[in-house]
């Protein structure tokens, strides 16, 4: 419960702002929780978050989504619309350059979300050993996940506000989550959005295990209940039980 009410603190007030010179902030939501095995490894390529789905949509109303997967040349990622997202293949995501262009035919790139449960990918933030931060983390949240880098930009300067929102918590199994990996991360352009060009930032993922099925939806309500819990039950459960018994007497 301690741990609980420690991550809905920070899905409410951990706004963490970058330097006015790189304009731009993240910040970290609970959301909607998500659970699976465990983690395969901290080392996550750009090819193994295939099945990944990225959805993007513009100033003036529209969008589109697409589904990461092999664009070749050593490339992985999602294009469509004058929208591209990508990354080379072959290195750590928290060490390499996400490419992100919009080349204006459709109009200002406003958001683009990426959902990574179908594709088995999580995002992990830099960890501090209680909260997230906004630069490379040098400690370990889940086991198996290792540092984690929050996403942060690099490359030419915008003259537009980029923000970076971290949502819907992952949970190894039955455990609470630690609140260093997500399944979701939106990107926004404020103002006028993102006209035309590009924009390349670091951000780095994991994977769930591969061996599972992909990470799922917690119901509220099938939480397997705390030990404590279990034993009010089963005493419940035995109360009950001696009552039936005297009335059949």
């Amino acid at each position: 419960m301690r741990i609980l009410k420690k991550l809905r603190a920070i899905g409410a007030a951990s706004l963490i702002t970058a330097s006015l010179a790189q304009a731009q902030n993240v910040t970290f939501v609970n959301g909607t929780a998500f659970s699976g095995a465990g983690i395969t490894n901290s080392l996550t390529f750009s090819s193994q978050m295939a099945g990944m789905n990225v959805a993007w949509t513009f100033v003036g109303g529209g969008g589109a989504s697409s589904v990461w997967g092999n664009l070749g040349a050593n490339r992985w990622g999602v294009i469509g619309g004058g929208f591209g997202l990508s990354m080379t293949d072959g290195t750590n995501s928290g060490l390499t350059n996400w490419n992100l262009s919009n080349s204006g035919l459709s109009g200002a790139l406003s958001t683009v979300t990426l959902r990574g449960a179908s594709g088995r990918t999580l995002f992990d933030c830099g960890w501090s050993g209680s909260v997230c931060r906004n630069f490379n983390g040098n400690e370990i949240g889940t086991a198996n996940s290792s540092t984690g880098v929050t996403a942060f930009r690099t490359g030419a300067f915008l003259p537009v506000l980029v923000s970076f929102e971290y949502s819907n918590l992952y949970a190894v199994g039955t455990a609470a989550p630690v609140g260093d990996l997500f399944e979701q991360m939106l990107i926004s352009f404020g103002g006028v959005g993102l006209v035309s060009g590009t924009y390349d930032f670091q951000a780095d993922t994991d994977n769930s295990l591969f061996s599972e099925p992909p990470p799922t939806v917690v119901v509220p309500g099938t939480e397997v209940p705390e030990p404590g819990t279990v034993g009010l039950m089963a005493f419940g459960l035995l109360g009950l039980g001696a009552v039936a018994r005297r009335r059949k007497a």
